[in-house]
Order: C-alpha cells, then sequence, then structure tokens
C-alpha cells in the first residue's frame, strides 16, 4: 500500500477533526475560561482561577442532586440490564424479524435518555446562580454532543473493524462507566452544604 493510499483515512477524517475542534474544543476552552472567572454583574467579572465556582454550586441542592443522580442511574442500569442484552440478542439470533425486534429496542433504550437529561438540565436550573445559568446549559449541551461526536467514530471504527457486538459492549462500558461515575460523586453530593432548595 502506497503512503497516498495509507493516508486516505486521515485526510477523510480532516473535516470532521476540523468540526470538532472549531466547534466543540474552541468553545469548550471559552466556556472553561468563563466557568474560573469570579465577580458580579455589576462589578464585572475577572479570570482568577476561581476553582471555588464548582463546589459553590453544589451546595444547598444535595437533595435534588441526590435524586437526579437516583433517576439517571436507575435509567442507565436498566438500559445495561434488559435493552443492551436483548438487543445483542437480537442482532444475532432473532431471525428474519430482528429489524423490527432491534429497534423496538432501540426505541425502549433511547428513552432511558430522557430522564436523565431532564435531570441533567433540571440540576443546572436548580444549582447555577441565574447570572451562570447559560454557561451551566451550554456545558451540559456541550459534553453531550462531544459524547456523541466522540462515540459514534468510535463506534463505527470498532463494528467495522471486529464486528456488531463490540458496539453494544462499547456501549454497556460507557453505561457503566457514567453509573460509577456518579456513585462516585454520591458521597460529595450528600455531605451537608446548607438547606435545601424546596
Amino acid at each position: 500500500m502506497s503512503l497516498k493510499q495509507r493516508l486516505v483515512p486521515y485526510w477523510l477524517l480532516g473535516p470532521g477533526l476540523l468540526w470538532l475542534v472549531v466547534f466543540f474544543v474552541v468553545p469548550m476552552y471559552f466556556m472553561g475560561e468563563l466557568a474560573l472567572r469570579s465577580g458580579s454583574l455589576t462589578s464585572g467579572y475577572t479570570f482568577d482561577w476561581a476553582w471555588s465556582n464548582f463546589p459553590d454550586s453544589l451546595s444547598g441542592h444535595t437533595e435534588q442532586i441526590g435524586r437526579s443522580f437516583f433517576y439517571a442511574g436507575t435509567a442507565t442500569l436498566l438500559a445495561l440490564l434488559i435493552a443492551y442484552p436483548l438487543a445483542y440478542a437480537i442482532a444475532f439470533r432473532a431471525g428474519r424479524f430482528k429489524l423490527l425486534l432491534l429497534f423496538a429496542v432501540i426505541v425502549v433504550a433511547g428513552m432511558s435518555i430522557s430522564p436523565t437529561l431532564i435531570a441533567g438540565y433540571g440540576l443546572v436550573e436548580r444549582q447555577a446562580p441565574p447570572e451562570r445559568r447559560t454557561e451551566g446549559m451550554t456545558w451540559l449541551s456541550s459534553a453531550i454532543s462531544v459524547g456523541v461526536a466522540t462515540g459514534s467514530p468510535l463506534a463505527g471504527h470498532l463494528i467495522d473493524t471486529y464486528g456488531a457486538r463490540w458496539g453494544y459492549l462499547l456501549a454497556a462500558a460507557c453505561g457503566s462507566a457514567a453509573v460509577l461515575t456518579g456513585l462516585a460523586g454520591l458521597g460529595r453530593l450528600r455531605r451537608p452544604g446548607g438547606p435545601a432548595a424546596g
């Protein structure tokens, strides 16, 4: 295989990578810089590595945050325990109706995304100060978009190289990582940080 042929995949990836840099990496940098500012609407905001903004946004909302993690974690666990194994079995052992059954299972698995999104946006709305609420929503939307943009080519590469089962394994691994991340943060979220909002 010539050098030109070996470079073809990288040229095909180039536009997508450029898109990620322009519309995800650069905005994420500016959001990170904005999140580490301190100040007020009257005096203005200055960048001073204000890491305290993050724990401050969690204090006083442990009850709501805990519920959100519980609902999102429950939906993810149900998808891991039921939908993904069932989709795997249908894909390889369902016979002539596999596409119809696979569609039904993926719809059910997709329904587990809705509580996670609602909980995430609800969390941002409750815990972020009014003047930083839009920034919080943008962080959440960008994180979702980056995850989708990263997971799609990775899953496609695994499926093309190793077979369809690796796509389900990747989904199960990512779901497990999300559950473990939520469980790891529950200890901090349950610490007393002030009265919970009603």
